[in-house]
């Protein structure tokens, strides 16, 4: 903008005190464009009064009512989302448990039987140091130290003797003795466990991964109370299908269904199908019988609160009492001396 053209602008404009600029920017809008109302849509108007010559029970439906459907809360979704995957998890590790085999091991120590397990190692331990360590009770023939995919230690080895009955000087030394004294031994800052070897000396024997292992796990004794019912309902359905196909009762005939429906398998399954509502049914027992007793403790406790609260009430009492009769004699004994 040049100067004339601001210097114009900046003026006065006739008839107000403002300068031009001021004034369009003060200045009125314009007036809105008229917009017809629209039209409200008309409800019918409902009113309480019904037609008295109409069968209104005819809308009803007839017949028993429809059932209910079963909707499960969180807590039994969380129960079956559980149980499913508990169920799966245990199938899996039984299919693995049947290909593994420890004594097709060509890593493994020679003899098991003079064979020691050790655990709970550092991971900086080496196969040389754990051999200096055990060299202390015998001759150590080899040292197996587990390691990962990438050559980590896994923090437990397998030590190997030469013999089970050795003397050293006049001391004999023999593998029992070896697991009695290097068991909770300290080595590099940590206690070590040491055991038998158990995968290739008996024939029972399952590691931890396969549901085996030694000690208690960490899981909850409530959640392995679960988890035993849950083997348990699992052994049963595959006894009842290992029966079922070893006494042939699968076919369409009438017959077969008959005789499929009153073996001890179906009514064994129809019994573990009835224990988890008998189970339900004596935890709401159980339920109802505790609130009866908290009701029960809870009205008790009120009575002895009211009973604390009117004995204390009458001993205020008697103590008042007391008082002003103790004042009543001072008063007389007063008289009586001004007299």
């Amino acid at each position: 903008m040049c100067s004339s053209a601001l210097g114009k602008s900046l003026l006065h404009q006739p008839g107000t005190f403002l300068l031009a600029s001021m004034d369009i920017l003060l200045s009125s809008r314009p007036p809105l464009e008229y917009l017809k109302p629209f039209d409200k849509p008309t409800y019918k108007r409902l009113d309480g009064i019904i037609e008295p010559d109409r069968n209104y029970c005819s809308l009803f439906e007839s017949g028993p009512p429809p059932e209910r459907p079963k909707v499960e809360n969180p807590r039994e979704r969380k129960e079956r989302e559980w149980k499913e995957k508990t169920i799966e998890h245990i199938k899996k590790i039984r299919e693995e448990s049947k290909d593994w085999n420890p004594k097709g091991n060509p890593k493994a120590t020679h003899d098991p039987y003079k064979t020691l397990f050790v655990c709970r190692l550092n991971k900086n331990i080496s196969e040389a140091y754990l051999k200096q360590v055990f060299e202390d009770y015998g001759a150590v023939r080899k040292v197996v130290l587990v390691k990962d995919r990438d050559g980590k230690s896994r923090n437990y080895a397998f030590v190997e003797f030469e013999k089970t009955d050795e003397y050293i000087g006049l001391v004999r030394v023999i593998i029992v003795d070896a697991y009695k004294h290097a068991n909770n031994k300290k080595l590099n800052g940590l206690r070590i466990r040491v055991d038998y070897e158990r995968g290739r000396t008996r024939e029972d024997w399952r590691p931890r991964r396969f549901g085996g292992g030694k000690g208690r796990s960490r899981t909850s004794r409530r959640d392995e109370e679960r988890l035993a019912e849950l083997l348990r309902e699992i052994d049963e359905e595959e006894n009842m299908l290992r029966q079922d196909e070893d006494e042939g009762v699968k076919g369409d005939s009438p017959g077969q269904e008959e005789q499929k429906r009153d073996s001890p398998v179906a009514k064994r399954k129809e019994r573990s199908e009835e224990r988890p509502k008998e189970r339900s049914e004596s935890r709401g027992r159980r339920r109802s019988r505790s609130r009866a007793k908290d009701h029960k403790r809870k009205q008790r406790d009120n009575d002895d609160h009211h009973k604390r609260r009117e004995k204390r009430h009458r001993s205020r009492e008697r103590g008042k009492d007391r008082r002003e009769s103790r004042r009543d004699r001072s008063k007389e004994r007063r008289e009586d001396y001004d007299r």
